[in-house]
């Protein structure tokens, strides 16, 4: 909140940390939408050819979570990380903040990259996520009216999860990306801009900011409630997580003359993490 707040006009932090939360900021962003899109589109072929999704086994489902990551990493992470920081000028663009991108010498960059980008970046996947979902909610909808829908109550139950678990993933993110996604359409189209003063701006990216932070909170929330099977791989984490914990601190108190490294165990528990994550989103998309 300092970077929307305090440190809205003068950002007197470091200018690498500048750098780093706004490349993260703007990391998780692209990286959501995509995710999110991808598991529409991966919902909606299960429906349509659900013969063909049997195919796409966990393991290509932790291989798509890595690719995005690393397509998101490359396309937004590391061309942030060098083109944003700290401008110089007190107020480079009205409304906008001290730390950010495109400032100096890259504003010419970042307005060439976002205009050959920003229709696969964030177009497509907003766009896509809306027409996936009404089709999804149709195709099920319309399945169920002229009795298309399985009649054995295990399967009723998973297309209604199906139903539930689409809609709450969607809703969630139009609340925590709607309003930057009509603004940098706005900007796009240059329609309405003069709307907005320099007070307005503000107040409008803090509120969004702070609907995208809250959205971000709740989805492992959201996504739990939604899917049975990603309640089961939660936990399942969990309790292992609970039992790795009880057993570093109980070998740590029963044998305090042995020495541990903290660097092997950080990368042993951070190794794990990363596996089980990527199984729940596996899970997720399945």
């Amino acid at each position: 909140m300092y970077w929307r707040t305090y440190g809205f006009i003068k950002f007197s932090l470091p200018n690498v940390i500048c750098k780093i939360t706004t490349s993260l900021r703007l990391l998780t962003d692209t990286c959501t939408s995509h995710h999110i899109f991808t598991f529409c589109v991966l919902r909606l072929m299960a429906l349509y050819y659900p013969q063909t999704m049997r195919m796409f086994t966990p393991s290509k489902g932790k291989m798509t979570a890595i690719l995005l990551w690393i397509e998101t990493l490359l396309s937004t992470f590391v061309i942030y990380m060098v083109t944003s920081g700290i401008s110089l000028d007190p107020d480079p663009v009205p409304g906008a903040p001290n730390c950010g991108i495109g400032f100096g010498k890259w504003r010419a960059v970042i307005r060439t990259y976002r205009r050959y980008t920003s229709t696969v970046l964030q177009h497509i996947p907003t766009i896509g996520i809306i027409v996936c979902s009404c089709v999804i909610g149709y195709r099920l909808l319309h399945m169920k009216r002229v009795g298309g829908m399985a009649t054995n109550t295990e399967r009723e139950k998973k297309e209604r999860s199906a139903l539930i678990q689409t809609s709450v993933i969607v809703v969630s993110f139009l609340f925590g990306y709607s309003m930057p996604i009509v603004y940098r359409y706005i900007d796009a189209f240059d329609a309405g801009r003069h709307l907005f003063t320099k007070r307005t701006r503000w107040q409008y990216w803090t509120i969004a900011y702070l609907l995208t932070r809250v959205s971000e909170c709740i989805n492992p929330i959201c996504y739990n409630y939604a899917s049975s099977q990603m309640w089961k791989a939660t936990k399942k984490y969990l309790h292992k997580l609970e039992a790795r914990l009880k057993n570093d601190t109980g070998g740590r108190s029963n044998q305090p003359s042995v020495g541990y490294s903290k660097t092997e165990t950080t990368r042993a528990t951070v190794s794990v993490d990363i596996s089980q994550q990527n199984q729940n989103v596996s899970t997720v998309i399945t």
